[in-house]
């Protein structure tokens, strides 16, 4: 017979549950995010988050070195850049982004638009936290913004 035993630590196996508005919400570069999941609990696998994004607003074109997006679209519409492609998407659809390859988002629909993001593996809420930090601070410049997200292995694309 074969065990089933594992050895992997407790940790990643530990369940959470997060009910709706328990996340550590987080303002970055003016998109509200909302932590939800984080890499201590997840074993280092992934963070997942959800983005409250107005109508207008967005991310900048960047590139990750470090870790893979994933974004599955609860409610607006939004312009998705990945690569050389731009694509309307709406709820339902989902975007894959891989790390290395230039990628951005805007809410282009009249109402304020939702999505959940997965990133892989952990960490990218750090850059949430730094981003957060910084223009909390009263010392946002365009350089620093660029300096931390480099820390973060995030290379803006101004």
């Amino acid at each position: 017979m074969t065990s089933t035993m594992t050895t992997e630590p407790i940790q990643a196996r530990r369940s959470k549950i997060v009910s709706a508005g328990e996340g550590k919400t987080l303002n970055v570069f003016g998109v509200r995010v909302e932590v939800l999941l984080t890499g201590e609990d997840t074993a280092g696998q992934f963070c997942s988050y959800e983005c409250i994004v107005e109508p207008g607003a967005g991310a900048p074109p960047h590139v990750h070195s470090h870790d893979d997006e994933t974004f599955y679209i609860l409610e607006g519409t939004f312009e998705v850049m990945t690569g050389e492609t731009v694509v309307t998407a709406r709820a339902g659809d989902i975007a894959h982004l891989p790390r290395g390859l230039a990628h951005t988002f805007k809410n282009i629909g009249e109402t304020t638009g939702r999505f959940v993001g997965t990133a892989t593996p952990a960490g990218h809420e750090h850059f949430f936290e730094d981003s957060d930090a910084l223009g909390r601070s009263g010392e946002f410049t365009p350089e620093k913004a660029i300096d931390m997200c480099r820390r973060h292995g995030l290379e803006l694309l101004l």
